[in-house]
């Protein structure tokens, strides 16, 4: 599996893969991820073998570029602008005419802006979202490091490695997630605190 080091330097590179639909492993503010355009989203259901019942969560550089995205309520966008950036995930109303390629028949996304600040610069830099889901096969836990992602899924050409330039195995949760509705907080996964 190709490694590439995630550093400013390399941000053209890595974008091009991307670009050219090859599914990027990266760490995503709390765990390793599988990461695409939004359009490619159906290639991680085969590598993962996946629901297509289950939505992937988008993630974004900032709170400007999450609006485009998603309605917020006066509520919603309190709890988003005390979390983020960080590793909770917020389930909320898509707007109307907006990526109606994916998961059309979801009237939510979900949508986090990682805590991770290289990976906000990378956001920044492809001026897109990307779709961020565990690195694992559905069901498993998710893998910490490169040898165990790579025993796995090292057979699969079109995947490779975004390496941290600090950081090479990852030890912690999965992003809480959470949904508002009105004015109460629904929590789906992870601590229920912030």
């Amino acid at each position: 599996m190709q490694k590439i080091i995630f550093v400013t330097e390399n941000f053209s590179k890595i974008s091009q893969k991307l670009l050219d639909e090859k599914i990027a492993i990266l760490h995503a503010g709390s765990i390793f991820g599988f990461s695409v355009f939004p359009e490619n989203f159906s290639k991680i259901f085969k590598i993962k073998n996946r629901s297509e019942k289950n939505p992937f969560l988008l993630i974004f550089p900032d709170f400007s570029s999450v609006e485009k995205i998603v309605e917020f309520s006066d509520f919603s966008r309190q709890i988003g602008k005390k979390i983020w950036p960080g590793n909770f995930s917020l389930i909320l109303p898509r707007k109307k005419n907006i990526l109606p390629f994916f998961f059309p028949n979801f009237t939510k996304l979900g949508v986090r802006i990682p805590k991770n600040k290289i990976l906000r610069d990378f956001l920044k830099f492809i001026k897109k979202p990307l779709i961020s889901t565990s690195v694992n096969f559905s069901g498993q836990k998710p893998l910490q490091n490169f040898y165990e992602i790579n025993n796995q899924f090292g057979k699969f050409s079109d995947i490779f490695f975004v390496q941290p330039e600090n950081n090479f195995s990852i030890s912690q949760d999965p992003s809480s997630i959470l949904e508002i509705s009105g004015e109460k907080i629904i929590w789906h996964r992870g601590k229920k605190t912030f």
